[in-house]
């Protein structure tokens, strides 16, 4: 990862259709140049989420986080991507203009 390209982080809860989507979306963001990483958690362990939250948010390489599981840790305002939906071409590529605006880059 380069510190001169936007990073995504996504948390997901785990399931074939998350599963699906994120492949599209880890293409969508190659294409574009950004780093992403995605983190799929079991229902069982969905609670882990605010201790992820924790580590990933203070983070400079991460310009914008995107969590779809139940979580009470604050995710600060700037990096917050809000519930973009990923299994649209149209939510991706709205997510990746907001990731893009968030790292101040253009592609």
């Amino acid at each position: 990862m380069t510190p001169d390209r936007p990073g995504l982080a996504l948390l997901l809860e785990d399931s074939p259709h998350n599963r699906a989507a994120c492949a599209l979306l880890e293409g969508d963001c190659q294409a574009r140049g950004i780093y992403c990483e995605i983190y799929t958690l079991s229902a069982a362990l969905a609670e882990g989420a605010d201790g992820l939250l924790a580590a990933l948010t203070p983070r400079e390489a991460l310009h914008a986080i995107l969590c779809t599981l139940p979580h009470s840790h604050p995710i600060p305002p700037e990096k917050d991507m809000g519930a973009h939906p990923i299994d649209t071409p149209e939510g991706r590529t709205a997510l990746l203009e907001a990731v893009c605006a968030a790292a101040r880059w253009e592609n």
